[in-house]
């Protein structure tokens, strides 16, 4: 539908150099008049899909049917994309996310679905999400630098919520990832593999006694200036755990036990760090990637995608590396009755190697 000037009646355009900004209940766009006046005047726009997707039932993980809420998929998008997206970018994503949906009500009706109430499998939200991150990941439209966001946003979701061969799965292992992102980006990825180099991984076995046991730290410093500008200063800030624990959880979306997997590696790394009361930001960073790598493949491509910024071939060849090059692994089993003090061999106790 057109929009019209309110002044003189003409057709408007929307004005490219003003980005449009994300309301409560919709978008606002600055628009000019195609009249001899050029009035300039401001819309606030609501996408269509709102009326349709009114009382739309969303099968959930657990069998349950519950009412689609739009704020609860803006939630789930800023936990799961990891910050890799704009807050008005991520709004364009579930307008898009909405339409797709419109789309997939429209064909459930034309198939003959009659009754106020549709019911969608939650695996089908996720591909509407999943198809309007990619084809923002597409779009000439984008910079080539917001391209590249999007793109990692893409592999973000799809880790978290989906599998190779879509989003009623989840993927395994790394070579997973590898077949999902040659099927997804053939033009893109680097196809070159290496044969793993270990015939055997050594698994270490954790049996931590008390969930809260970890010393923590009291401060950590963190640089506050530019490298390249030179004024790279240290700053020493309080640790704080809750945000520490939040960030590790993020990786492990989707991942099967996610909160308490994420919990047992707080734990780890804390207790590794134990006896300094003060650490660098990079230390905790580097550990914390290193026993994430150990634990979950997934969730460790999750953890360094947007820390190390990678693009395509370069998460193609990370999760190569975890296949050619597989670190030792790391196993919490908290059921065992063992007191999770360092040793002489810097493993808490109850650690256990197993050589398979």
């Amino acid at each position: 539908m057109a929009i019209l000037c309110p002044s003189c009646g003409s057709t408007t355009r929307i004005d490219q150099a003003g980005k449009p900004s994300a309301a409560h209940n919709g978008e606002t766009r600055w628009r000019h008049c195609n009249g001899k006046v050029r009035h300039e005047f401001a819309t606030l726009e609501v996408a269509a899909s709102a009326h349709v997707l009114e009382g739309l039932m969303v099968e959930t993980a657990h069998g349950e049917d519950a009412v689609y809420e739009r704020e609860r998929l803006e939630r789930d998008l800023n936990f799961t994309l990891r910050d890799t997206l704009s807050p008005d970018e991520q709004f364009g994503i579930v307008n898009a996310a909405e339409a797709n949906l419109t789309q997939m009500v429209h064909e459930l009706r034309r198939k003959g679905v009659r009754g106020r109430t549709v019911r969608l499998r939650g695996d089908l939200v996720a591909q509407a999400v999943d198809r309007a991150l990619q084809s923002a990941a597409h779009s000439p439209a984008s910079s080539l630098d917001r391209r590249r966001a999007y793109r990692q946003a893409h592999v973000l979701y799809r880790l978290a919520r989906g599998g190779v061969d879509g989003y009623a799965e989840q993927f395994v292992d790394a070579q997973d990832v590898m077949r999902w992102l040659e099927g997804a980006y053939p033009r893109t990825v680097h196809l070159e593999t290496t044969a793993p180099q270990y015939r055997r991984v050594d698994v270490t076995r954790w049996h931590p006694l008390r969930s809260d046991a970890a010393p923590e730290p009291q401060r950590v410093i963190r640089r506050s200036g530019s490298i390249r500008g030179g004024t790279d200063d240290l700053e020493r800030v309080a640790f704080s755990y809750r945000r520490y624990a939040r960030k590790v959880r993020r990786a492990f979306a989707g991942r099967e036990a996610a909160n308490t997997t994420a919990h047992w590696v707080t734990q780890w790394v804390l207790w590794s760090l134990s006896g300094q009361t003060v650490v660098r930001t990079s230390d905790l960073a580097a550990l914390t990637t290193q026993t994430i790598r150990r634990v979950d493949p997934i969730a460790y491509l999750r953890w360094v995608i947007p820390i190390k910024d990678l693009d395509l071939d370069e998460i193609w060849s990370e999760a190569n590396g975890l296949v050619v090059w597989p670190s030792p692994k790391l196993v919490f089993e908290p059921e065992a009755m063992a007191d999770p003090r360092r040793d002489d061999d810097a493993l808490p106790r109850g650690a256990q190697i197993v050589r398979n």
